[in-house]
């Protein structure tokens, strides 16, 4: 059974008629294949991954590219990350499916489940059922074989859930859990920070404002004099037990005083604190009773998601996965900063495939292995057959800003602005890059070229509004002086 369901091309074909044969539309992606998959066919040309025994081929992946038309909309960074974020999904939905085979669970879907997953696609496409078997049979699909696939694709969708619900079985929530939730204070506060600033003096100045406190001046007026956190009147707002700012024993003491009570000197590592409670928001009275089974349900729908997290995080951890494409590969050794694996993977993808975002992952692997020499090296080799890439002369100055290499970093960002062309996202780039080097001549620079761009877009746009208003009232003429011309001619008839 679950060798069948393995068998991606049927989990996909749902997505394939749903998205291309119901609107006709298809993403191309020949780019891509012509491009990245010769990279690791060295290692295997028919699959992309293996999840344990379990080989994941190359073309349920590029389908699964294709179904996921965002793809075509992404810039060149995004698209990698993009690709890796997508083979990971179906690196988990195998794991899911081989923890089912272990559990012995199984999905049987109903002719009604089927019938009702049907009307679904009919009512979202709108169309009918016939229409739908028209377009099917044009396409050389026969309509029970689309009706399997559908059966199919519930059945995997119904064991995956199960599975997945198996993986957080017995997860529940505490009272003390729904109150800890519920519960919040509104803190004012005065924070007097060591760091910086010598401990003695320190809480000289904080137990100067206890004094004044104690002789009957405002909190507002005491924090705004000595705290060293500025807000006004020093309230913090409403906060909850688990708010991640305020440090732990301030906290503490702010659930534990009474409303409008004010706390003696706190001692923190960091800092001294004074915490007045301005006003609480206890787990009690009719307001509580009626939030709680609502908490509740949203506090176990986290505790149930973290906890498959943590499962999927241990299951991907102890499984054994290869990844067969050394872009993919390389890039997800480069994020988990495993440098020696990503220049490995990067090398061999250039043997295959020198585009210019390959050289720059390189760099960035060599940058973060420290060897900044090699990353400079990576870079003038790659602008050997690619000197009209802004991109690259971007990413150069890039490595030569983050290796303090100032005037390097503003040869290259001008160079990368001479070919930016009208790349309005590559010019603004370009300015944020120059501001935080300081460079403001050639920031500002930047900025003129971007105001300009904008310019020009909005006055295209107006340009082609006008033609949209033009023609459409060119229509309503033609359309009015085809029912005049009917009008009068039903007239001489009549007569």
């Amino acid at each position: 059974m679950f060798k069948k369901l393995r068998n991606y091309s049927k989990y996909i074909i749902y997505f394939v008629v749903a998205a291309l044969v119901l609107t006709g539309a298809f993403l191309g992606f020949g780019a891509y294949r012509n491009s990245s998959p010769a990279a690791s066919s060295v290692i295997d040309p028919n699959y992309i991954a293996r999840v344990n025994d379990t080989s994941i081929p190359r073309e349920t992946y590029y389908q699964y590219l294709q179904n996921n038309a965002q793809f075509a909309q992404l810039s060149r960074e995004q698209q990698v990350p993009y690709r890796l974020n997508l083979l990971n999904q179906l690196i988990e939905r195998e794991l899911l499916l081989q923890e089912a085979e272990k559990l012995g669970i199984e999905s049987n879907p109903t002719d009604k489940e089927v019938k009702e997953q049907i009307n679904k696609m009919l009512e979202a496409y709108n169309i009918t059922e016939e229409k739908l078997k028209e377009l099917l049979d044009s396409r050389g699909i026969k309509y029970e074989d689309f009706k399997e696939d559908i059966r199919h694709n519930i059945k995997t969708s119904n064991i995956i859930r199960k599975t997945i619900e198996h993986t957080y079985k017995g997860v529940e929530v505490s009272e003390d859990e729904i109150r800890e939730a519920y519960e919040k204070v509104r803190p004012a506060l005065i924070a007097v920070n060591i760091e910086g600033e010598k401990k003695k003096e320190a809480r000289a100045k904080i137990e100067k404002a206890l004094k004044e406190l104690e002789e009957g001046k405002a909190f507002g007026e005491v924090a705004a004099k000595y705290s060293d956190l500025k807000l006004k009147d020093g309230d913090l707002g409403f906060i909850g037990r688990n708010n991640g700012f305020l440090p732990q024993e301030v906290l503490d003491k702010a659930f534990e005083l009474e409303k409008g009570k004010t706390s003696d000197i706190i001692e923190g590592e960091k800092g001294y604190y004074i915490v007045k409670v301005i006003d609480k928001k206890l787990a009690r009275g009719e307001e509580f009773e009626k939030s709680r089974e609502e908490l509740k349900d949203q506090l176990l729908k986290q505790k149930q998601n973290r906890t498959y997290q943590n499962w999927l995080r241990d299951t991907k951890k102890q499984a054994d996965i290869e990844i067969y494409d050394p872009v993919l590969n390389g890039y997800k050794a480069l994020q988990e900063q495993n440098y020696t694996e990503a220049i490995n993977d990067f090398k061999i993808a250039l043997d295959y495939n020198a585009a210019p975002i390959v050289y720059v992952y390189l760099a960035r692997a060599y940058h973060g292995k420290g060897d900044d020499q090699e990353a400079i090296k990576v870079f003038e080799e790659a602008l050997k057959d690619n000197s009209e890439s802004w991109y690259l002369h971007y990413n150069f100055g890039n490595l030569y800003a983050d290796i303090d290499k100032k005037d390097l970093a503003i040869k290259e960002f001008k160079k990368a602005s001479e070919l930016a062309g009208k790349d309005i996202q590559a010019h603004y780039r370009l300015y944020l890059a120059l501001a935080g080097l300081g460079a403001k001549e050639e920031a500002e620079h930047e900025s003129d070229i971007v105001k300009k761009l904008q310019k020009e877009i909005e006055e295209a746009r107006k340009e082609l509004q006008e033609q949209v208003n033009e023609s459409r009232d060119n229509n309503e003429l033609k359309s009015d002086s085809v029912e005049k011309a009917q009008t009068n001619n039903g007239r001489t008839e009549n007569k």
